[in-house]
């Protein structure tokens, strides 16, 4: 029987060694520029998606806009008004009314200048009611900051109007009675705008300069 031989450890060589550090080194540097790779495609990169608040977050809330109404022919729909109608048809229903007016129609109008949308909802209907509440609760909500109609401010919303109400920024909001004639019973369904709900937009929400519109355009 062969005696039992002790395994002895050959130490490493010089070459060995440094070819594992270099290999580590190289492994940590692969992950680190993943890593912030990563990183950028979500921070830089145009076209990321990312939620409202982190869109608009980094630039400062407008004040209400104040009352600037139609004093131009300029009837082309504007990126900003294009932009917020899309959206709210695509988050809460409905579907897309007229932006543009020709300027020989009515009276003012900020149709006129392609900074007012129609979005066709109907007062009689329940569900149609209960989407523009959901609507009108998103964009006056306050912000986690607490301040009041932060994402109508983010807007450039000027006036809105539906079922017999209107809402003016210059008001903060307050909601007050809309009466195209009186009495009101005699106007009709579009005159009260039980058939759809306006929004006037600020000149520079009708451009699409106010935050909210941020990675949107």
């Amino acid at each position: 029987m062969l005696p039992h031989r002790r395994a002895v450890a050959r130490p490493l060589s010089p070459s060995s060694v440094a070819g594992a550090a270099v290999g580590s080194v190289a492994n940590a540097m692969l992950v680190s520029s993943a890593l912030l790779f990563a990183l950028v495609c979500v921070t830089v990169l145009p076209g990321a998606s990312l939620p409202d608040s982190e869109l608009t977050a980094a630039r400062p809330i407008e004040d209400y806009a104040r009352y600037d109404g139609q004093s131009t022919c300029a009837p082309a729909a504007k990126p900003g008004t294009k932009a917020l109608q899309s959206w709210m048809v695509r988050t809460y229903g409905g579907s897309k009314g007229p932006i543009s007016r020709p300027c020989n129609s009515g009276g003012q109008s900020e149709h006129k200048e392609g900074r007012a949308l129609d979005w066709t909802m109907d007062a009689a209907e329940a569900a149609d009611r209960t989407a523009v509440r959901r609507w009108l609760d998103d964009v006056f909500a306050a912000d986690g900051q607490g301040r009041p109609h932060a994402k109508a401010r983010r807007m450039g919303i000027m006036y809105i109007i539906w079922d017999d109400r209107i809402w003016r920024s210059y008001d903060e909001f307050a909601v007050g009675p809309y009466t195209p004639c009186k009495p009101v019973t005699d106007c009709s369904k579009t005159a009260r705008h039980r058939d759809h709900v306006h929004v006037s937009l600020s000149r520079a929400g009708g451009r699409g300069d106010t935050s909210w519109y941020a990675g949107r355009l």
